[in-house]
């Protein structure tokens, strides 16, 4: 009897294991860890460089084109939901704390009040991956790995007060336009006392 209990558990523990790993026998990343890269990456700023779009156009599936220069969300943490699975699918949520929005003249607006936001995420497991090399705005198709991919096209970008003051500093320095320069270093100013 206790061996047979013994073995009916060690099935039921490959049985797990092995539903967790994807083909290649590589464990399969969870769709709270993708979205929670995806969130750190982009509140670094990661959006608002091209290099950095490339490396974030991989989590998705179908990515978009480079925002260029947009609006930008300053925030202050994250905090990403468990996911809710349903066969390949996965719904997920990410809060955060809004402290503001640089709009395109790099003025930052900042909330009537501080505000906890929460965003919407769907995400599915497929081994199907658009590809976008540096330079280029075509998408090819490859087949890889099985990978939990953002579903959702890109957000605005959501950044960190630091990744907004080296934005804002950056293009501060750039810039040519009066209006934009003193509506930077007016920026600057705020985001320094949000610091």
């Amino acid at each position: 009897m206790m061996k047979t209990r013994s073995v009916v558990v060690m099935i039921m523990f490959l049985a797990i294991s092995m539903r967790a790993q994807s083909p290649s026998g590589s464990q399969i990343r969870p769709p709270s860890e993708t979205l929670r890269e995806f969130c750190k990456m982009d509140a670094e700023g990661k959006q608002l460089r091209p290099d950095g779009w490339y490396e974030l156009a991989a989590m998705f599936v179908h990515p978009r084109e480079s925002p260029g220069e947009a609006s930008v969300i300053v925030i202050k943490d994250f905090v990403v939901s468990d996911a809710k699975l349903t066969g390949n699918k996965a719904q997920l949520y990410v809060e955060y704390t809004e402290l503001g929005i640089i709009d395109p003249s790099f003025r930052l607006e900042p909330p009537p009040f501080t505000r906890i936001m929460r965003d919407l995420y769907s995400l599915v497991l497929t081994d199907t991956q658009w590809v976008v090399k540096p330079g280029s705005l075509v998408a090819s198709e490859v087949k890889g790995p099985l990978e939990w991919k953002i579903e959702d096209y890109q957000r605005i970008p959501h950044v960190s007060i630091e990744a907004a003051m080296r934005y804002v500093t950056e293009l501060r320095d750039k810039t040519r336009d009066p209006l934009i320069k003193k509506n930077a270093i007016e920026s600057l100013a705020k985001l320094k006392k949000l610091n």
